[in-house]
Parts: structure tokens; C-alpha cells; sequence
């Protein structure tokens, strides 16, 4: 960041109709391909997780953050939400793409090639080898 002209940047605070901060959806691909979708809840009161892999199928898996034990719906924009992370993905090893879906709005959030700074682990941790196994580099 030496030679970036400092700037401040100011983004539209997102609110669902219950005045909360709204799902956040996390698309883990590799290679371009969607593997892994996370979704985090309710971020800023009682901070839970829950993984799908890209069928929507739950993952047993608990990723730093306590293991939601629900099920969540599948977004009814998930498919323009799927087009919208490979157009961003589609030459790159690995990134994750993160998606708010407000109103019927896509929202993009993020787009990270270090997810939780490398630092969050998977319980149990087998999960850090099924994600590895992914990631090729070649």
C-alpha cells in the first residue's frame, strides 16, 4: 500500500426489515468452480456459521465460529448469485466471493485470496484437507 494515495471510501449501511445486518453468503472457489458456500448470521450479536458445498448440500462442520444447527433456505437468487462469483473467479486458483441478497438486490461484499487471514480453523479439522484438496496450484 507505499505509493496508494490514502482515500476514504463510504459504503450504504445494508439493513434487513428487522434492522440487522443481512445474511452474508461466501463462495469458496477454486479454479473458477464453486466448492463451498459459507453463510455467517446474525455477524454482530450471535455470530454463527454454517457450510453447504455448491448442490446446497449441509457440510458437518463447525469454521470458527459456533456451527449453526438449523437449515437455511436457498436464496431465490442463488443461481444469478452463482453467475455473478464465476464471472469474477473464472482464471484464478482460488478467491472467495462474498454476496449479500437484500430486497432482491446482489450486493457484492468482498472478494478475498486470504479468508479469515488464513488463521480460522475447521472443527474438526479433517475439513482442512477436503478444502485442500481443491486448491491446485499447477
Amino acid at each position: 500500500y507505499y505509493n496508494m494515495e490514502p482515500k476514504i471510501i463510504i459504503e450504504k449501511l445494508l439493513l434487513d426489515s428487522r434492522g440487522k445486518v443481512p445474511t452474508d453468503y461466501k463462495f469458496f472457489t477454486f479454479n473458477g468452480k464453486i466448492k463451498f458456500i459459507q453463510i455467517d448470521l446474525d455477524r454482530f450479536s450471535n455470530h454463527q456459521r454454517i457450510l453447504y458445498d455448491e448442490n446446497w448440500e449441509k457440510i458437518p462442520v463447525e469454521y470458527h465460529f459456533p456451527l449453526y444447527d438449523g437449515d437455511v433456505a436457498t436464496p431465490n437468487k442463488l443461481v444469478e448469485m452463482k453467475e455473478i462469483v464465476y464471472s469474477l473467479t473464472n482464471k484464478l486458483n482460488f478467491a472467495r466471493v462474498d454476496l449479500f441478497c437484500l430486497n432482491n438486490q446482489i450486493y457484492i461484499s468482498e472478494v478475498t485470496f486470504t479468508p479469515g487471514a488464513n488463521l480460522e480453523c475447521f472443527k474438526p479439522n479433517i475439513y482442512d484437507d477436503i478444502f485442500g484438496k481443491y486448491y491446485n496450484i499447477s
